[in-house]
């Protein structure tokens, strides 16, 4: 049996839409609400989308501690050229 860190278990949050409390703890639902998250605008959750759907990022983002960092990141990678979006993946030690 291995324990999971908590930076992994946030980006299978992101990634998947796994609750991290319930990887980290077994406690609480095994699955986020797809619920709105409160406080963010209907782009931050198409961003929250996106990185649930998208593995690369899900990886890319593992070091963001909260959800408003991650879609910053994300925000800040969709603006990005193609090259220059293959650089920030493989600085974050995503390989592509």
């Amino acid at each position: 049996k291995r324990e999971i860190s908590k930076p992994h278990a946030l980006a299978i949050q992101a990634v998947h839409g796994v609750n991290a409390e319930w990887l980290l703890t077994g406690q609480g639902d095994m699955f986020l609400p797809q619920e709105p998250i409160p406080g963010l605008s209907e782009k931050e959750m198409e961003y929250v989308r996106i990185l649930r759907e998208n593995p690369a990022f899900g990886r890319a983002l593992e070091s963001a501690d909260n959800i408003k960092e991650r879609i910053a990141i994300a925000q800040a990678a969709f603006s990005l050229s193609d090259d220059e979006a293959r650089v920030f993946l493989k600085m974050a030690g995503v390989q592509v």
